[in-house]
């Protein structure tokens, strides 16, 4: 898989997430034994980053916090 403008680059688990700024979506992969990536959330206007949250008593996640560009918030 290509990836040729990432932002907002985060490791969790066994999977790398970022954000596409070409199609401006966020995207994640498995770390070893994947070829293709899939698309966790779809045309997202002016994103700049992102936080995973998890819940420490049953360690899962519970949000993907998708952070916009300084210069669209209004």
């Amino acid at each position: 898989m290509n990836v040729l403008q990432p932002v907002g680059l985060v490791v969790y688990g066994d999977y790398v997430y970022w954000i596409d700024r070409q199609t401006r979506n966020v995207m994640k992969i498995k770390k070893e034994g994947e070829i293709l990536g899939s698309t966790v959330q779809a045309a997202i206007y002016a994103l700049s980053d992102m936080i995973i949250v998890e819940t420490k008593t049953t360690g899962r996640v519970t949000a993907l916090l998708l952070l916009p560009f300084a210069s669209a918030i209004k």
